[in-house]
């Protein structure tokens, strides 16, 4: 039978009113309310009107609260006349010390968003996220809280309570509900919680068709666990709170363990969420063409993705340019158009849209960028290596973090908008995957094994499909990826490769590359010296951007809107006679084993671009179709011939040298064989009589078509009926 524990601390039930607490503003006692609740037997009442008051809450001691989150529940009856989300409307409270003097402010509902039927809210605040805070007064201490309270103003007076807090209590990151034991399914979360009423902690709600979580719901530990469900929806709706905070956790740490979910959604940013799931969106701008001192905007070509009141880290990537901003810190989003925005040095401030920071032209052209923080969708972990588990025809949406251990099988699922999906020992098969939200030079699929992925439909987003982090021999069996990079002879296993010597002008400050390097105006490159020295102007594994001059030749640049509007061309000069190589940001492999990697690719899967890190290397091995047709001179098909399939390196007629023998009596061979490039075969027709064997070989005078890496040979001769 499963059971399911509580990971968490209630700081107070509010059932009982006593000293501990006070309505905001005025020095009186907090009222027992009996008639709406959530938890248990009562809340914390108040009767407010059109002043800012409300409901706190005075902690017996202090407490530790520096990893840990708050789940408020809190309710605004007469919703429809509660002010809009802001400087008014509802406000939640976290302080240090024993009066409303340290603390953090957070405007969390207004009329504008609250449900229209009204009703408990259920709010997560991570009081030491500086990302969420919309106000700080005084000096609050998170390690030692005790305050916390629920404030609101309303556009208009009220006959009754309306305005109540019930239960507090508190998680750490990445916890919340346990379940351990036999039989376990979803519905034991919610009958444990809010089919409880005197538990209520408010991680798990049912809605229509769905049940949302706040916080870690783990299904199994070391003790023995079964877990078996099918067809459930599992919403993570957002919050204030970290990284990390909310997902599933699934514990393999005992050999009987057996949990299996089939068939069934897992999605960040749930239904009706005001706070929807927020991702890891990085994006560069160019620190002179893309920086408007006048207005104080930050152009995003292509569009930045942001919302008012988005928090993102500003990095200069390595550069040294001065734009009025300070590298490694945190600012916020105030959104002007789709493309540009200015920056604020308090979410309060972006929301508003007061005083945005004093921008400047850097001195350098340099490409700085800004990443949105926290990425708050959920995390789905195995831990341990015992057990068996398996996700059957799941979908994945909009999740961070997806880690699969020991013999983990995923099959025939689905991936939208998520961020890492890492294979340590864990199989994938059948995944469909797309819009992941990898950044430019990172991977979604994570593996030290490329043989765990087998039948997988890519989409490409901005990274790469796969990282390989292993050195070794593994087959691509049955993939097929859409929109990756691809260059003039992907079957080099290498980036778009060019002499540093004979292939650098320095005049020009142009490199030709040995093949069609498949670059576009403005995509994000990496180049390598390739275990050489590096040549003049370019660093060995550093990231630049391309302008394609003509399919073999290009430029480097060192920010996007140079490469487009081809400015600033990198001074480069030519280096030795060796071979370098320019890998794009979204090829479809990145081998970092940083040793030497050989790929199969099976038949029907498409053949991946490389980019390989310094000291990797990849072969990549390829099985082409092969289609031979002989037909006499009247067109029929010359039964019974024998057709050798041989490397052009060899002799015709030395054995060791065969491929592959085609037979077929209606004269139609197919077969597939590993090989480099099908225009390095030659193909010759054995005959046999009277005991004796000659390998002729066979012009064709019909035609030899290559599409992709399929050959088909159609031979119209009659070398064989006269030989």
């Amino acid at each position: 039978m499963a059971t399911v524990v509580f990971d968490g601390t209630r700081l107070n039930s509010a059932d009982t009113i006593g000293t501990a607490w006070t309505v905001l503003g005025l020095a009186k006692a907090a009222t027992a309310e009996p008639d709406f609740i959530y938890q248990n037997t009562g809340s914390a009442s108040n009767k407010v009107k059109t002043t800012e008051e409300g409901v706190a809450y005075v902690h017996t001691a202090a407490v530790d609260l520096t990893a840990s989150t708050l789940i408020f529940k809190h309710i605004a009856t007469t919703s429809n006349i509660l002010n809009n989300e802001g400087a008014t409307g509802g406000i939640l409270e976290v302080g240090s010390g024993t009066t409303r003097a340290n603390y953090y402010r957070y405007y969390v509902v207004g009329g504008n968003t609250y449900p229209p039927k009204g009703g408990w809210l259920i709010t997560p605040i991570d009081p030491n996220v500086s990302a969420h805070r919309d106000a700080t007064i005084g000096t609050p201490a998170i390690g030692s809280a005790r305050f916390f309270a629920f404030a609101a103003t309303f556009t208009a007076s009220s006959k009754v309570e309306n305005v109540a807090v019930d239960a507090l209590d508190y998680i750490t990151s990445g916890t919340g509900l346990t379940l351990t034991g036999t039989a376990g399914t979803i519905a034991n979360f919610v009958s444990a919680d809010e089919g409880t009423l005197a538990n209520r902690w408010g991680l798990v709600t049912t809605g229509a068709e769905e049940v949302a979580v706040f916080g870690t719901l783990t299904i199994g530990t070391a003790t023995l666990t079964t877990f078996a469900d099918s067809n459930v929806v599992i919403s993570f709706p957002g919050g204030r709170f970290a990284a990390g905070f909310s997902g599933l956790a699934f514990g393999m740490s005992n050999a009987s363990q057996d949990i299996a979910l089939t068939d069934s959604i897992i999605k960040g940013g749930g239904a009706g969420s005001r706070n929807p799931a927020k991702s890891n969106r990085k994006v560069y701008f160019d620190t002179i063409a893309e920086i408007d001192p006048t207005p104080d905007e930050i152009t995003i070509v292509g569009g930045h993705g942001y919302v008012t009141g988005d928090a993102v880290l500003y990095s200069k990537e390595g550069g040294s340019g001065t734009t009025g901003l300070t590298n490694a810190t945190e600012y916020w989003i105030e959104v002007v158009t789709s493309t540009t925005l200015n920056m604020h040095t308090s979410r309060q401030n972006a929301i508003t849209g007061a005083t945005p920071i004093a921008l400047s032209d850097s001195s350098a052209t340099e490409s700085h960028s800004l990443t949105r923080q926290p990425d708050t969708r959920p995390d789905i972990v195995y831990t341990g290596t015992s057990g068996v588990g398996s996700k059957t025809g799941c979908t994945f949406n909009t999740c961070r973090n997806i880690t699969l251990t020991s013999v983990i099988t995923h099959t025939d699922c689905t991936y939208l908008q998520c961020g890492t999906l890492t294979l340590a020992q864990g199989i994938l098969t059948g995944a469909n995957v797309s819009g992941s939200t990898t950044n430019p030079g990172q991977a979604f699929i994570v593996t030290p094994d490329l043989g765990d992925i087998t039948g997988a439909t890519i989409v490409a987003s901005k990274g790469h499909a796969v990282e390989i982090t292993a050195t070794g021999t593994f087959s691509w069996a049955g993939n097929t990826t859409t929109g990756f990079w691809s260059h003039g002879n992907v079957l080099k296993g290498q980036g778009a490769t060019f002499n540093a010597s004979t292939g650098v002008n320095g005049s020009t400050e142009v490199i030709s590359t040995d093949e069609t390097h498949g670059f576009t105006n403005g995509d994000e490159v990496y180049y390598s010296d390739e275990g050489g020295t590096a040549i003049g102007g370019l660093t060995d594994q550093a990231r630049y951007f391309a302008r394609a001059l003509s399919t073999t030749t290009v430029s480097m640049h060192r920010t996007k809107a140079d490469a487009v509007a081809d400015t600033n061309r990198i001074d480069i000069t030519a280096g030795t006679s060796q071979e370098h190589a320019l890998y794009s940001a979204h090829a479809t492999i990145l081998n970092s084993s940083g040793a030497a990697v050989t790929i199969n690719v099976s038949t029907g899967a498409t053949i991946p671009t490389m980019r390989n890190t310094a000291g990797s290397t990849t072969t990549v091995v390829a099985s082409v179709p092969v289609t031979v047709t002989v037909l006499d001179t009247s067109g029929n098909p010359i039964e019974n011939a024998q057709v050798y399939v041989q490397d052009a390196a060899g002799p015709f007629n030395d054995s060791s040298q065969i491929i592959r023998e085609l037979t077929n009596a209606s004269g139609i061979a197919t077969e597939d064989f590993s090989g480099t490039t099908p225009l390095a075969i030659t193909i010759r027709v054995r005959k046999t009589s009277t005991g004796s064997t000659r390998y002729i070989p066979v012009q064709a005078s019909g035609t030899i078509t290559t599409t992709g890496f399929s050959t088909v040979v159609t031979l119209t001769t009659d070398t064989i009926a006269s030989a």
